[in-house]
């Protein structure tokens, strides 16, 4: 996937804009994003949390983890794309010799031009609730757990908004999925070899693809993409029409008397998952999907 190219790529660039979300065990399945290995050596446990809760980090928080090597405000792509394109095409400056010795040079030559052109942030000042890192703490303390199970028993001792909010992500996902997340992530611990937990991590994902859960999730997915297509197109349509302001008036209140007849809208109502919680799942269904590394 795009993140795990990204992730063990030479250069990351991420701007303001950047957001890093594996939402796979809501819709069913293992996140399939080929980063296990990089996730799994994140501080505090953060890519067990970024993993099992779909939580997102910003592009300050993947800098500041190392997952990115160059932060840039978003206006400042184009041409920091220009100045990458100067040069390392018709053997110029970017021109290599070959072997390890020209790679490198190379490689600092982008570095270089990268950092040249790359436009600051202005500081943030320290992160906010609505960055993950805020929170590390709480998810060191709850997601360094030896145990899925152990994991949500500390959210449910936690005591705050905070410890709830994740408990009921974890609740709501697929318990199958959860637990196939996390054997993937302790076995990408235990492995020096990103190529290695990859493979197993695609090969997993593959296999969890056939469960009965990955068709219910992929299934509400699908749905909810449909709607909000749906919605899109139909605000998109009322926009753009041109209509008296007498006729304008006169389908928005129509409009709003049937949205007042429906009543609020019913939310689609969660997939029924394979098991009722995590403790349901057999270590043998976890062993039969989890890729070995070796």
């Amino acid at each position: 996937s795009a993140v795990g190219a990204a992730l063990h790529a030479p250069f990351f660039v991420a701007t303001e804009r950047t957001r890093l979300c594996l939402p796979g065990p809501s819709h069913g399945c293992p996140p399939e994003s080929l980063a296990s290995h990089r996730l799994a050596r994140l501080p505090h446990a953060l890519g067990r949390y970024l993993a099992l809760t779909g939580a997102a980090l910003t592009g300050p928080e993947c800098y500041a983890l190392g997952l990115a090597t160059h932060l840039c405000e978003a206006h400042a792509l184009p041409q920091l794309a220009d100045a990458l394109g100067e040069g390392f095409s018709d053997g110029g400056e970017g021109g290599a010799a070959a072997g390890g010795e020209g790679e490198r040079r190379l490689l600092w030559r982008v570095s270089r031009r990268l950092s040249d052109a790359c436009v600051e942030l202005p500081p943030l000042g320290g992160w906010g609730e609505e960055h993950a890192l805020y929170y590390a703490p709480q998810v060191e303390a709850a997601f360094s757990r030896g145990s899925l199970p152990e994991v949500m028993r500390a959210l449910e001792e936690g005591g705050t908004e905070w410890h709830q909010a994740a408990l009921e992500v974890l609740r709501e996902a697929s318990p199958l999925a959860l637990s196939l997340t996390f054997a993937q992530l302790r076995a990408a611990e235990e492995t020096d070899c990103w190529a290695a937990a990859a493979r197993a991590e695609a090969e997993s994902c593959a296999a969890a693809a056939a469960t009965a859960d990955f068709r219910a999730g992929a299934g509400l997915l699908h749905r909810s993409k449909v709607e909000l297509l749906q919605a899109v197109e139909t605000e998109a349509r009322r926009r753009h029409e041109t209509r008296a302001v007498g006729e304008i008036a006169r389908r928005a209140a129509a409009r709003a008397a049937r949205e007042e007849a429906r009543g609020p809208p019913v939310p689609p109502a969660p997939p029924a998952w394979e098991h009722g919680s995590v403790e349901e799942v057999e270590d043998e269904a976890v062993a039969r999907l989890v890729t070995p590394l070796f």
